[in-house]
């Protein structure tokens, strides 16, 4: 699996720890849409806008320097374990600030279509 995420966030310019939390933060994103709008298919239908927000957030912040990549190559696994928490924290907190905005720009749009109270 970790390979299949190194390959799929190589071609998508991201590390495959930090596509990894871009999933993740982006399925999380799509439950709260999911239990606030109370539509699976919207939930299904915007996981995607979730995910590029989350990405486009790691990538501001990896140009600005907020956070750093994940350098594990497939062939040595054990590296994951030498990762300081300090970057992983930063690194998911980007990616839950990215997603948080997505969800906010969505829930936005929506509210303003006249479909919320």
């Amino acid at each position: 699996m970790y390979y299949l995420l190194s390959e799929l966030g190589t071609t998508l310019g991201l590390d495959a720890l930090t596509f990894g939390m871009v999933f993740v933060m982006a399925l999380i994103g799509a439950r709260i849409l999911r239990i606030m709008v109370d539509s699976l298919l919207l939930a299904i239908l915007f996981f995607p806008i979730l995910a590029v927000a989350a990405a486009f957030a790691n990538f501001i912040a990896l140009a600005l320097g907020v956070s750093d990549p994940f350098v594990v190559p497939y062939e040595d696994l054990g590296l994951i374990q030498h990762i300081s928490t300090r970057d992983f924290i930063s690194a998911m907190m980007v990616t839950f600030a990215g997603m948080l905005i997505g969800l906010g720009g969505i829930l936005g749009l929506y509210r303003m279509w006249g479909h919320a109270g």
